[in-house]
């Protein structure tokens, strides 16, 4: 049998050059990176120690990266290699044309298996099977064992309900814990060497352009033992926390004589002494024969100390920009997302005691938009908290309704007050006004042009008007520290006061705008621009921002 994983990673660029002003900066970076996500070698590497036929299996590169998306295309690569198993990896990036490449393959060819996994799927759903009807497998959880089992039976006579963590049509069976201690040490890598070469050839071959850096995701630690609202990770189906049994030193040591970025994805690297070592051993390998390099976007939530020492060595190695994620500093907002952290003051201290022997270091912050209890005030002093310890730029995200996470409880919702409204970004040009792009969209004129639908979330207690007062309450913030990097207090507060008069009836305007596209249509478009005639939301609020700036510091002088 042949079987492929199609593990798409990040957005539709195939229509986009470097320089198309039309896109915005963010995306523009995606361009330098193919990125590789490991479930592919992971469950080929574990199928390989535990299953009973892994020789009967030819073993397809996944399809992934950003030239390769156009679903069609896809499809097409799936039934010219006649592919008989089809595996598909489900996150909130890519389940939109994850779901329409299996609906594209079922009317091609009904024959072919599809198993599915991932964040995206909402298991607690008993209709969910229903929903997908070109999903013959669906598995959750943890998937090493589902995913032996199903290859197995698929050469031998295996009751299938006797399958854990696994939704068909017919019936779901009981979710049991993997656990990697139960299985003989494997390495998804270096059990592979000659796999992986080979793999790595393919991988340089689709990339964009001769300058793209190949990144491959690497996991030592699987889940996260907390249980933020709003994350699909530890408040979702993975709050079980498992180490990788493998040797990670030898592991790094091959890894490092290819042109290859590790980017960790554990939950909270730093959680454990050993990822000091790991990440020593790791920076220290870097060399002029190869591009190998790792790098960190997480960290721990609780054990700060241990999070300072890990920027310690990324320091040496380098790294002058860190990630703060944050979310909010309101206390009783953290207490309604069940958010561990340490108390504020005391983290405050310890970043700006850090800073204080690093004077070229800046900080970002990630804050989510729509938590519960989060208000104008209290976003007010917490931007001047962030500008006292000298937080250069936010990280704004709108909180997203995900599958299997607290936030997606009906319950929760209800005790919060919490309302939904759904947003679609689009990125690809388009010569319309606003107003008829709506229209468009609907007739569904664009295509794979729509590259994000998802479902936003927000208290109710607040309304409209003040979550986009939010909205350019952190963009003015973001607006002055690219200005000039630090700013007073004082005057800080007095710009954010002037900011929410100046906007009073604009914010009303736009929020009545949008409870007319919410009620007409039942979503709302972000995201898009196109020679300043259609302007994505964000962008338009940033043009403000800039005016109301120059105004304020002409009056201020």
């Amino acid at each position: 049998m042949n079987i492929m994983f199609v593990t798409l990673q990040g957005y539709t660029f195939s229509q986009h050059n470097k320089s198309d002003k039309s896109v915005g900066k963010k995306y523009q970076q995606s361009y330098n990176n193919n990125f590789i996500l490991p479930v592919f070698y992971h469950l080929r590497s574990f199928y390989k120690k535990v299953g009973k036929y892994y020789d009967k299996y030819k073993w397809f590169p996944c399809e992934y990266g950003w030239k390769n998306q156009d679903p069609q295309k896809i499809v097409n690569t799936i039934l010219k290699n006649k592919i008989d198993v089809l595996c598909l990896s489900m996150f909130i990036w890519n389940w939109e044309i994850q779901i329409e490449i299996s609906r594209l393959i079922k009317q091609k060819n009904p024959n072919i298996k599809i198993i599915v996994g991932g964040s995206q799927l909402d298991y607690k759903d008993p209709d969910i099977a229903t929903k997908h009807p070109y999903f013959d497998y669906i598995v959750y959880g943890e998937g090493e064992v589902p995913f032996q089992m199903l290859l197995d039976s698929f050469y031998e006579k295996i009751d299938e309900k006797t399958i854990p963590n696994l939704i068909t049509k017919n019936f779901k069976t009981k979710n049991e814990v993997f656990k990697f201690s139960n299985y003989p040490p494997y390495s998804p890598i270096l059990d592979l060497k000659e796999a992986f070469i080979e793999d790595y050839a393919y991988w340089n071959a689709n990339k964009a352009n001769p300058d793209t850096n190949v990144v491959l995701f690497y996991e030592k630690v699987k889940g996260c033992p907390y249980n933020c609202a709003f994350c699909a990770w530890g408040g979702g189906i993975h709050n079980k926390v498992t180490i990788r049994s493998t040797d990670w030193r030898e592991e790094l040591k091959f890894l490092s004589n290819y042109d290859v970025s590790l980017c960790s994805t554990d939950a909270n690297f730093g959680m454990f002494k050993e990822d000091i070592e790991m990440l020593e051993l790791a920076l220290s390998l870097r060399s002029k024969k190869s591009k190998f390099n790792f790098t960190l976007y997480t960290y721990s939530k609780l054990k700060k100390e241990r999070v300072f020492a890990v920027w310690e060595l990324e320091y040496r190695y380098g790294k002058r920009k860190f990630r703060v994620a944050l979310q909010n500093l309101d206390a009783d907002v953290l207490s309604n997302i069940e958010r561990p952290e340490i108390p504020w003051d005391k983290h405050k201290k310890m970043l700006i005691d850090w800073q204080s022997f690093k004077n070229n270091v800046e900080y970002d912050v990630e804050v989510i938009h729509g938590l519960p209890g989060m208000t104008v005030d209290n976003t007010k002093k917490m931007l001047l908290e962030f500008a006292d310890t000298n937080f250069v730029n936010i990280l704004f995200y709108p909180w997203r309704l995900l599958p299997n996470t607290l936030s997606n409880d009906k319950d929760y919702q209800k005790k919060y007050n919490l309302k939904i409204f759904n947003r679609i970004e689009l990125m690809r040009p388009i010569n319309s006004n606003l107003d008829d792009l709506y229209d468009e969209v609907v007739a569904d004129k664009h295509g794979m042009e729509i590259i994000s639908k998802e479902e936003t979330i927000y208290d109710g207690k607040m309304s409209f008007e003040d979550y986009i007062k939010i909205i350019y309450l952190i963009v003015m913030y973001n607006t002055v520290f690219e200005k000039q990097k630090t700013y007073d207090l004082d005057k800080l507060e007095l710009l954010m006061k002037y900011t929410l008069s100046r906007i009073e009836n604009l914010v009303k305007e736009q929020s009545n705008y949008w409870r007319e596209k919410l009620k007409k249509y039942g979503f709302i478009v972000t995201g898009l621009n196109h020679n300043g005639k259609v302007y994505e939301f964000n962008y338009k609020i940033e043009l403000i921002c800039e005016e109301i700036y120059k105004e304020f510091i002409e009056m201020s002088g």
